[in-house]
C-alpha cells in the first residue's frame, strides 16, 4: 500500500504553478494525536488483509512537510515501529518525502541519513528558469539554496530524486535543461504541470509537451557520454521493451494500492486528488479505513481499466499505458472512464521511442 499523507498545506514558497494554493480550505496541520490515529488506521487495515508480506510506504507530502518539526516524524516512526512489532503479519515500512528542501539543515540531513528516508524535490533546471517560477513568498530566488541542499544530501548518502517541472517558459531551453542536470550528475524526471485554473498562464500545449519530451529523449538516448537517468523516459523505454508498467500513472488500476490523506483526515484516491471534494472517500476521524475503502466511489474507481475506456480499444500501447493516470482523465474530461489528458502525446512519444529502441538495439518487433 502506498499512502500519501499531507500533514499540512502550509508552504514557505510561492511557486507560480502551485496547484495547492487557493485550492484547499483546510488551514490546519495534523496534531500528534491525529498522526497516531492516521498511522494506526493504515497499519491496522493492512494487518487485517490476507495478502502477505506487505510493504506500506508512507509518502509525506504537502504543502511543505519540512514545516513540521523533526519530532513529528520521529513520533510517526515510533508509532510505525510499535504497530509493526505487534502485528500478526510481516509488514515492512518505508518512509519517503516530497519536499522543496528550502528549510533543510544539518539536523534534517542527519535525520534522513540515519533513518534511511528517500527524498524527492523540485529543481526546474538552470537558475533563469527555476528562479522565475519557484520563489519565496517575498519573491526571493531559491535555486542556489536548493541545489546546495541537494548536493549536501548526496554527499551524506541520502537518496534524493529530482522533478523538473516543464512550463511554457522552459520549452525553448530543453537543451540547456538536459545539459544542466548532466553536468551535475543529477538524475531527474520531466513533468508537465497539471491544468488547474491557477496554472493557466504556464500551461503547455499538447504539441509543446510532445515535442519537448521527444527532444529530451533524443538528447539523452543519443548521448554517448550519457551518465544520468531521466526517470520517466527510462520507465517508458523499459515498458516498451517489456510490455509491463513501471509507474503509478500506468498501472492497470492504481486504486488497488494508493490513497491520499489530507490534514483534516479526509481520504482520497491518491495525493493528487486531495482537495477535490467530489472524490472524498470518507474521513478517518469518523470512520474506519475499512469502511471508507468500501465506499461506492472507490468501488467505481476500482473498475477503471483499459477495457472500459473506449479510446483504448484499438490502441497498440494500451497494455503499457492502461488508459493513463486517473487524475489526468478527471482533470480534462471530468470522468474516470476517459483516458489520460496526455493520451495523444503519449502515443506520439511512444512511437518515436519505439523506432529509436528498435534501431539502436536491433530489437525484433516490440
Amino acid at each position: 500500500m502506498y499512502v500519501v499523507i499531507k500533514p499540512t498545506y502550509h508552504c514557505n514558497l510561492a511557486c507560480s504553478y502551485c496547484y495547492v494554493s487557493g485550492r484547499h480550505s483546510c488551514n490546519e496541520s495534523l496534531s500528534k494525536d491525529q498522526l497516531e490515529h492516521v498511522i494506526n488506521s493504515v497499519i491496522s487495515y493492512v494487518d487485517s488483509q490476507e495478502i502477505s508480506p506487505e510493504t506500506v510506504t508512507f509518502l509525506w507530502h504537502g504543502g511543505e512537510p519540512l514545516l513540521m518539526p523533526i519530532s513529528f516524524y520521529e513520533h510517526a516512526m515510533a508509532i510505525q515501529q510499535y504497530l509493526v512489532s505487534n502485528s500478526s503479519r510481516r509488514i515492512a515500512i518505508k518512509n519517503k518525502m516530497q519536499t522543496n528542501l528550502f528549510s533543510l539543515n544539518d539536523e534534517w540531513v542527519n535525520f534522513f541519513k540515519s533513518n534511511k528516508w528517500q527524498l524527492s524535490t523540485s529543481l526546474d533546471g538552470p537558475p533563469k528558469i527555476h528562479d522565475s517560477q519557484r520563489m519565496t513568498k517575498e519573491g526571493n530566488r531559491t535555486h542556489r539554496r536548493i541545489l546546495g541542499n541537494i548536493e549536501s544530501l548526496k554527499t551524506n548518502g541520502v537518496n534524493v530524486g529530482v522533478v523538473c517541472v516543464l512550463t511554457r517558459l522552459g520549452v525553448p531551453y530543453i537543451d540547456e535543461i538536459y545539459a544542466f542536470f548532466k553536468e551535475r550528475g543529477i538524475n531527474f524526471r520531466l513533468n508537465d504541470i497539471a491544468p488547474y485554473a491557477s496554472c493557466n498562464s504556464n500551461l503547455l500545449t499538447e504539441k509543446e509537451y510532445t515535442d519537448s519530451m521527444i527532444k529530451l529523449f533524443d538528447l539523452w538516448f543519443n548521448d554517448e557520454d550519457n551518465s544520468i537517468t531521466i526517470q520517466n523516459l527510462l520507465e517508458f523505454s523499459a515498458s516498451l521493451i517489456s510490455r509491463t508498467t513501471l509507474c503509478c500513472n500506468a498501472l492497470k488500476n492504481c486504486q488497488d494500492s494508493f490513497l491520499g490523506i489530507d490534514p483534516a483526515g479526509n481520504v482520497f484516491p491518491c495525493g493528487r486528488f486531495c482537495g477535490n471534494n467530489d472524490f472524498v472517500f470518507g474521513n478517518l476521524f469518523s470512520e474506519s479505513l475499512s469502511s471508507i475503502l468500501s465506499c461506492e466511489m472507490r468501488q467505481k474507481l476500482l473498475r477503471r481499466n483499459a477495457l472500459i475506456i473506449k479510446e483504448c480499444a484499438n490502441c497498440q500501447y494500451s497494455d503499457i499505458c492502461n488508459g493513463g493516470c486517473l487524475h489526468d482523465a478527471v482533470l480534462k474530461y471530468g470522468s474516470y472512464e476517459a483516458p489520460s489528458r496526455l493520451c495523444s502525446s503519449y502515443k506520439s512519444i511512444f512511437r518515436h521511442m519505439e523506432v529509436a529502441l528498435k534501431t539502436k538495439f536491433n530489437l525484433p518487433k516490440i
